[in-house]
């Protein structure tokens, strides 16, 4: 997902349609505890260069795959995912230099911007939807109290329910 300058502001004003499958390496997930890995990106999307301001907007739509481990039993769990991402980078400064990390140079590389969009998405915390049997050890189980699980909401954080809302509403 890298471009020239030249190839951006050939169109100005223009979308420009970008269609990718992308693939995140193991070695960019590796530092996240939360992540083992992302698959089946697939990045549609569009970017518009502004001559009058030198920026690039992408918008872009990424769905995939991310593999994260079970919180209890750290077994592999896949977690469909689907989002939006919006950018703007600035092609050029009024020294010559860009400000923005992901511009170098005569090209703009994107790879790395759509790694983060994608990697800070991913859910930090996630348990098997139909974990039956609770993990339990030498000396050590999980254990689960329905009766916390069930508590009723402290009345001072509740609404009142006669209380008009700022929208003139009532809740």
């Amino acid at each position: 997902m890298k471009f020239t300058k030249r190839e951006i502001t050939q169109h100005p004003s223009q979308d420009i349609a970008c269609e990718w499958d992308f693939a995140i390496s193991a070695a960019v997930c590796a530092p996240f505890v939360y992540l083992n890995e992302v698959k089946d990106i697939h990045i549609v999307g569009t970017l518009r260069y502004d001559e009058h301001s030198d920026v690039l907007m992408a918008k872009m739509s990424i769905d995939g795959d991310f593999h994260v481990p079970c919180a209890i039993t750290s077994g592999n769990i896949i977690v469909p995912f689907a989002l939006e991402a919006y950018e703007e980078f600035n092609l050029f400064k009024s020294d010559g230099e860009s400000d923005d990390q992901f511009v170098k140079g005569q090209s703009i590389d994107l790879t790395k911007w759509l790694e983060d969009v994608i990697i800070l998405s991913a859910p930090l915390s996630v348990v098997k939807e139909d974990l039956q049997d609770l993990p339990a050890g030498d000396g050590w189980e999980i254990v689960v109290d329905e009766s916390t699980l069930e508590k009723p909401l402290d009345p001072r954080l509740a609404i009142p329910k006669d209380q008009h809302l700022p929208d003139g509403g009532t809740s």
